[in-house]
């Protein structure tokens, strides 16, 4: 399906961003705020002003701050307390937590089936529990709840917000001070339906303020980036072409050669911005697999993995104590498919079938040997993760894909202390574990804008930069805060 883009079809123009950012504006105190949205450009100090507004927060009761994902949560949280913030001073939930917490106590003044609460399927019970707690909010029945538990409304990232969200944030705002905070250059979350449009947002929300201080470029002591990343973003905005020829110091275009040629080139680029510390690099947004690759042969680099961690439960899927052969293809199959330096699974697998029927012979056993046929004698999750750990301690292996190896082992782990009825079960409480984790990344890491959008690093390569739309483009530039490298078979940019 393709993404609906309301902010392309309405011609969105912000106020004032230009490319210069002028004198920086006076404090802003979001809790002064009746009513109203701040605008907010990547790298501009909105979780810094969140921070601030809620530190000098000390009514008796706490701000609701409301999020789209739980790794957003956690991010936010961890935040927080870095900047001193109390937990008292507010509640922290995603959009689509607080109202299941709603519904769940509401159930019958909100009309809804209580099977959508188990979610079991999103896709059809996600969008019936936005419409539900919107009539829920709408209606007036918790309005002395609502005002007895918060003092403010404070609502982050709300340009990903549906249009449900969005009317059950309006009914906040009828009885709590509510303030909302965004960028409409940042919406990638198209994909999942329409959004807020944020040409219609001061009809509900006036606007307040637009953040224009690029903290992250000025704090990096890269301002000229900043600058040129306003620059950028006007062009983005107005739909201008982008000269990449015309760019400051600490920015590079390169053109893409032959493939044996961009290979050699994109290690040295990538060597060359990780001399200034930790690098983001943007990879296709619909190529798992090349994303895969890159971190394979770049030492170093590892894969920012997508939540749903699928590779995970098609491992627990086609893991089966009944089939011990199988199961060591399986392990062995995950781990090439994680690690580099290792055999393919079948082939190991029939190294250990003939170990097996005939005995070790000419043989030399490793490490990772002994351990299968110590599986094949006692099939367990326990000597499944045996395997796995022989593996990664193989000679010239090195971990490229860490979340989907540590999750394995954890769901093992979970699986055989009895802890769940069965491994799609521990796989399925390893993900949502790391569901309400914040997001953290090694030195340098590979993931596409949708994975990477709230992250931000020294620097930041752009794989692909020609393919991406203007909303991609901008998030995928404003990852790095001392040097940026794009890659576009043209010198000009002409995003959709």
């Amino acid at each position: 399906m393709g993404r609906h883009r309301t902010i392309a079809r309405s011609g969105f123009r912000p106020r004032s961003i230009g490319c210069s950012t002028g004198p920086p504006m006076p404090a802003i105190d979001l809790l002064a705020i009746e009513r109203g949205h701040i605008s907010a450009p990547a790298g501009y100090g909105k979780t810094q002003l969140i921070a601030d507004s809620l530190a000098g927060h000390n009514a008796m009761r706490p701000v609701l701050v409301l999020t789209h994902t739980n790794g957003g949560v956690a991010a936010l949280r961890k935040r927080l307390a870095k900047h001193g913030v109390s937990s008292d001073a507010y509640t922290l939930r995603t959009l689509d937590g607080w109202a299941l917490r709603l519904l769940s106590a509401y159930p019958s003044r909100a009309e809804i089936d209580i099977r959508h609460l188990d979610v079991t399927r999103p896709g059809q019970d996600y969008p019936e529990i936005q419409r539900r707690v919107r009539g829920l909010v709408a209606s007036g029945h918790i309005k002395d709840v609502l005002c007895a538990s918060y003092s403010h409304v404070i609502v982050d990232e709300y340009q990903d917000c549906s249009l449900d969200q969005h009317a059950m944030i309006v009914g906040c705002a009828e009885v709590l001070p509510t303030v909302v905070l965004g960028d409409p250059m940042q919406s990638v979350f198209g994909f999942a339906g329409r959004r807020v449009d944020w040409n219609d947002l001061p009809a509900d929300f006036p606007e307040h303020h637009e953040l224009d201080t690029p903290w992250r470029w000025n704090n990096a002591k890269a301002p000229e980036i900043g600058r040129w990343l306003a620059c950028v973003r006007r062009a983005l905005i107005n739909r201008d072409p982008i000269d990449l020829n015309d760019v400051p110091a600490g920015v590079v275009w390169q053109r893409p050669g032959p493939s044996h040629q961009r290979r050699r080139s994109e290690a040295a680029a990538l060597r060359q911005l990780a001399r200034a510390g930790s690098v983001l690099v943007i990879g296709p947004s619909a190529e798992a697999n090349a994303r895969h690759d890159f971190a394979r042969r770049n030492p170093g680099v590892t894969v920012v993995e997508p939540v749903e961690l699928r590779r995970l439960a098609a491992f627990a899927r086609n893991l089966n104590l009944d089939e011990p052969l199988n199961m060591i293809e399986e392990c062995a199959r995950l781990a090439r498919d994680v690690l580099t330096g290792l055999t393919r699974a079948d082939v190991f697998r029939g190294r250990i079938e003939r170990i097996h029927e005939n005995g070790p012979g000419r043989f030399q056993l490793t490490e990772a040997d002994q351990a299968a046929l110590g599986l094949i004698a006692r099939p367990s999750y326990a000597a499944a993760t045996a395997l796995l750990q022989a593996l990664r301690a193989s000679a010239q292996t090195r971990l490229f894909r860490p979340t989907i190896y540590n999750a394995a082992l954890g769901a093992l782990s979970r699986a055989s202390t009895g802890q769940v009825e069965s491994l799609s079960a521990a796989t399925r409480a390893e993900r949502d574990v790391r569901r309400h984790q914040a997001r953290t990344v090694g030195k340098m890491a590979i993931g596409s804008t949708l994975l990477l959008k709230g992250l931000e690093a020294d620097g930041c390569m752009i794989m692909n930069a020609h393919t991406l739309d203007r909303y991609d483009l901008y998030v995928a530039l404003t990852r790095g805060a001392k040097g940026i490298c794009i890659w576009s078979n043209s010198d000009t940019l002409e995003p959709a």
